[in-house]
């Protein structure tokens, strides 16, 4: 072998020793890296519990709005407890006119059971305030009848619930309307006064009438029709009762005008006219 070749040989064999290591790390999988140490987690300085929701103390339900009947709207005031003792009637107002005479206030309804209130409201309102103001009161027995009197009075401009009597009406009877409550009548015959009968009424009613003196020095309005014909009424003590005169126009058709209350203890002095 010769001198050259040895040197070679050592040259590679050298380099190899050399490159040994650099090759095996290149050749190794690489290692993974090292995970860096957990901390355990420490519990903030300033936490605290948690704890349950309180309701405030001011928390209040919503409104409900008033639903009665679908009809809406916000919640009725509350009503103030009454003490002491009622009054009733209400109290009158002062009026702000006073009549300057004797003054009629001409009251027509159907109510019936309506009556003795209205006139003890009348009468109290006459007392305090105003004595020239007369309330008067005609009530008929169901909404038709009014309305159908109404009706024939506004057709004849008529101030009363039947048309006023007018030139060319005659004079057919006197008439007695009274309303639901009781009456004493008195027997009447030919001027004869007999003994007297309370008589009720729970409905309004109509009969005809003649006025006669009574041997005791009173008028009467004796019925001539009816249950009660022959029987008359006394004012002021058979009870609140009125008097009408009763007209015919040429067709036939009724007209009326009342008695003021000064007339009905009176024997009237003549057929009366419109």
């Amino acid at each position: 072998m010769s001198r050259g070749s040895r040197r070679s040989r050592r040259f590679v064999l050298k380099s190899l020793i050399v490159g040994m290591p650099t090759l095996l790390l290149a050749c190794s999988p690489a290692a993974p890296p090292a995970p860096a140490p957990t901390s355990a987690p420490k519990p903030a300085a300033d936490a605290k519990p948690t704890e349950a929701a309180k309701p405030a103390a001011d928390a209040k339900p919503a409104a409900t709005p008033l639903t009665g009947a679908q009809i809406g709207g916000a919640q009725p005031t509350a009503i103030a407890t009454v003490t002491g003792e009622l009054q009733n009637p209400v109290q009158f107002q002062a009026p702000k006119i006073k009549a300057s005479a004797p003054t009629t206030l001409t009251f027509w309804q159907y109510v019936g059971f309506h009556v003795n209130v209205q006139k003890f409201i009348g009468e109290e309102y006459k007392k305090q305030h105003d004595p020239n103001v007369s309330l008067e009161i005609t009530a008929y027995p169901g909404l038709n009848e009014q309305r159908t009197a109404v009706k024939a009075a506004l057709a004849a401009g008529s101030p009363t619930p039947e048309p006023t009597p007018v030139a060319g009406d005659a004079f057919a009877f006197y008439e007695v309307s009274v309303g639901p409550d009781t009456y004493t009548l008195y027997a009447v015959e030919d001027g004869s006064v007999g003994d007297d009968r309370v008589v009720g009424f729970d409905q309004f009613s109509f009969a005809r009438v003649e006025p006669q003196n009574g041997d005791d020095g009173n008028v009467y309005w004796v019925t001539r029709n009816g249950d009660l014909a022959g029987f008359g009424y006394r004012y002021p003590d058979s009870g609140d009762f009125r008097i009408r005169a009763v007209f015919l126009n040429d067709a036939g058709d009724r007209r009326s005008a009342f008695l003021a209350e000064s007339d009905l203890d009176q024997l009237p002095e003549a057929t009366p006219a419109p």
